[in-house]
């Protein structure tokens, strides 16, 4: 009989999609309250791999990453996600933008071998997690560097938000080195 083993520790991250730059303070003050504090943040980005968002977020849309300083069980991406879909509403609200979704927060983690996104919707690559909510590996990591898959988003997919991921892997095999975290 196989043993079972708990899974390590990852980095929980929120990608975000926002209207406008102006409302990133506000998400990330929102983020921090819910999943403690920031740790790492990417710069922040155009969105202009996709215009598919545009009608409900706006023409001009940024993205920017957020990820938490304590790390985490890879278990919770289900519940991240439902309570981020919670949290668009009550930041819309709060936003009082002229577009329905002004932000759009997905979930994610990263864990030495891949980074995994959450998405509420099913695809032939996605595995159910609970909650309504599936996981999709996006990236792997192999050969020292991050490798795309045949499904990877576009913009994930053209090497920008790497170097915030390699910062990212290098808090986490700090942190199971026992140097930091």
């Amino acid at each position: 009989m196989a043993e079972v083993y708990l899974p390590h520790p990852v980095k929980l991250f929120v990608a975000v999609l926002a209207e406008q730059e102006s409302h990133l303070d506000l998400v990330r003050e929102t983020l921090g309250k819910e999943w403690g504090e920031i740790g790492l943040e990417s710069e922040t980005f155009p969105f202009d791999n996709s215009a598919y968002y545009a009608k409900v977020t706006g023409p001009a849309i940024v993205r920017k990453f957020f990820a938490f300083r304590k790390s985490v069980s890879p278990g919770v991406l289900a519940g991240c996600k439902k309570r981020t879909n919670e949290m668009e509403g009550e930041l819309a609200a709060a936003l009082g933008s002229g577009f329905p979704r002004p932000v759009n927060l997905d979930p994610g983690y990263l864990a030495l071998e891949k980074v995994v996104l959450a998405s509420a919707k099913n695809f032939s690559h996605r595995i159910y997690l609970d909650h309504g909510i599936y996981g999709e590996v996006t990236l792997i990591y192999r050969h020292e560097k991050f490798n795309t898959l045949e499904w990877t988003f576009p913009d994930y997919a053209s090497g920008r938000y790497f170097p915030f991921f390699h910062g990212l892997r290098d808090e986490l095999v700090r942190e199971r080195d026992g140097n930091g975290g």
